[in-house]
Formats: C-alpha cells, sequence, structure tokens
C-alpha cells in the first residue's frame, strides 16, 4: 500500500500507467508505445522520469533536489 500512495502522490496517471505496465505487467517500452501511441523514445523517458520522480519522494526530496516538509 505504501508503494501504492507514493505512486498516486508522486506521479501523473500516465507515468503510473507506464511504470505499472512495465514493472508489474513486464511489458517492455515498445510494447507500451505500442499501446499508448508514443514512440519508444517518449516512452523511455516516461519512465526514467517517473523513476526518479519516485527515487526523489521516497528519499524526501522533491523535484529540485530540496527536502520536503512532511
Amino acid at each position: 500500500y505504501a508503494v501504492r500512495d507514493l505512486m498516486a502522490r508522486t506521479l501523473s496517471p500516465d507515468e503510473r500507467a507506464v511504470i505499472v505496465l512495465f514493472h508489474l505487467h513486464g511489458f517492455r517500452a515498445d510494447e507500451i508505445a505500442d499501446i499508448s501511441g508514443k514512440s519508444h523514445d517518449a516512452v523511455r523517458k516516461q519512465l526514467e522520469r517517473a523513476r526518479t520522480k519516485l527515487a526523489r519522494a521516497h528519499s524526501g526530496l522533491d523535484a529540485t533536489g530540496n527536502g520536503m516538509t512532511r
């Protein structure tokens, strides 16, 4: 539940969908691109940004690298 909550608070619906399709359902980036109508590069960048957002949120940093208040 903690990961689901973190994703809901941190990621946009599109970012959540890409993360879920890639990490939970095992789709490759090119398959997600076909499903979503985006380019392969766009999906790869979206995955990278979503992972960065999650890592920062998990470590307590905001998007600029500053500490977040809780």
